[in-house]
């Protein structure tokens, strides 16, 4: 789950605003609304886990969160023809942005933490360094890979 913004209003589209740290076999929806306690005011996409009309409406209500999903296949919806493309258009730019915090510093999966200390330090470190590259190249205009300025 990620919740960035539209240009302009509030998070960049590629800085996560807020993220939870799980094991594979958990409940997405459990981890997501332990994120969304730190959300407002926003739009946040999210997988087919999070379909629920009254779930996503107690969101709106008391957050003001507007929580698009895909479809299920046979789901009956009221949004617009284009909407699939554009959600899928979305959902890429954000596995980009995931991909990205993946390939910043050492991979994760090849340097095993010893301790939970350890591990969330390293995801912190992650998380910090991608968004001081989003900073450099958004504010600076500076290619963090090579390290010169754009034209």
């Amino acid at each position: 789950m990620a919740g960035p913004e539209p240009p302009g209003q509030g998070a960049h589209p590629g800085a996560p605003a807020a993220y939870e740290l799980v094991p594979a076999s958990t409940d997405e929806r459990v981890a997501g609304e332990q994120v969304l306690d730190w959300v407002w005011q926003a739009r946040i996409l999210g997988d087919k886990g999070f379909i629920g009309a009254d779930w996503q409406q107690g969101y709106r209500e008391t957050r003001g969160l507007d929580i698009l999903t895909p479809a299920r296949t046979h789901q009956r919806t009221n949004r617009s023809v284009g909407f699939p493309q554009w959600l899928h258009r979305l959902r890429e730019r954000i596995e980009g942005a995931f991909h990205e915090v993946r390939n910043t510093g050492r991979y994760l999966e090849h340097r095993p933490c010893k301790t939970v200390r350890g591990l969330i330090t390293h995801v912190a470190s992650k998380m910090t360094s991608h968004a001081l590259k989003l900073l450099l190249r958004r504010q600076a205009g500076i290619d963090v890979r090579t390290f010169t300025v754009a034209p």
